[in-house]
């Protein structure tokens, strides 16, 4: 909707400074819809449709991933093109073994080039987080963690292991659980969260 109504939108393409690729893969894999050979495919046809890509060898061509791995050959494909995306590091649950692209020469995040923005929160919960939140000085807890553990994926796991052996040192909350069913819900993270600093 914040590209639809700016009036900075033109359908000129001469005009145009920059073309705004939207991509709803990470809904289809998650909801099982599509494997990731079937996106990278589908984004392939995509991009191989696009009128104005070959102009600029899509530089100036935003495609928002919510990571950009559901699109596997991108590199191949849109290796110029910039990203927005709430995601800066490789795919959801997925270990860098899985891929066959050394992701240090290629990451899927470039600084130079890509937009990180942050994942959407309603507003029933950033007032939520707002309404929990104690003064500095009555907060119990130095630092805060509420999260997966994610033991599938070898670099989460090792990183998350680590944060979940401190549970229990003095003036950190430290919620790991193996099972999205051991989560928090809302009111329960936005009372940890807002009672350290």
């Amino acid at each position: 909707d914040f590209f639809r109504s700016s009036p900075l939108r033109t359908f000129d393409p001469d005009e145009a400074d920059y073309f705004f690729v939207p991509s709803y893969a990470c809904c289809h894999q998650v909801a099982g819809i599509y494997e990731f050979d079937e996106l990278d495919a589908k984004h392939e046809a995509v991009v191989q449709r696009l009128p104005y890509f070959g102009r600029s060898g899509g530089a100036d061509h935003i495609f928002s991933f919510h990571y950009v791995d559901l699109f596997p050959s991108w590199r191949k494909h849109i290796p110029h093109s910039i990203f927005l995306t709430p995601e800066t590091e490789v795919g959801f649950e997925r270990s860098l073994d899985e891929f066959t692209e050394d992701q240090s020469r290629s990451p899927p995040f470039n600084p130079l080039k890509d937009l990180s923005v942050p994942p959407y929160l309603n507003p029933r919960d950033v007032l939520g987080f707002h309404r929990n939140a104690k003064p500095i000085g009555e907060r119990e807890f130095l630092a805060a963690f509420a999260g997966k553990l994610w033991t599938d994926v070898t670099e989460a796991a090792d990183v998350r292991g680590r944060v979940a052996a401190l549970a229990g040192t003095p003036g950190l909350a430290i919620h790991a659980y193996a099972s999205i069913a051991q989560m928090f819900g809302p009111q329960g993270l936005q009372e940890v969260m807002g009672n350290a600093r």
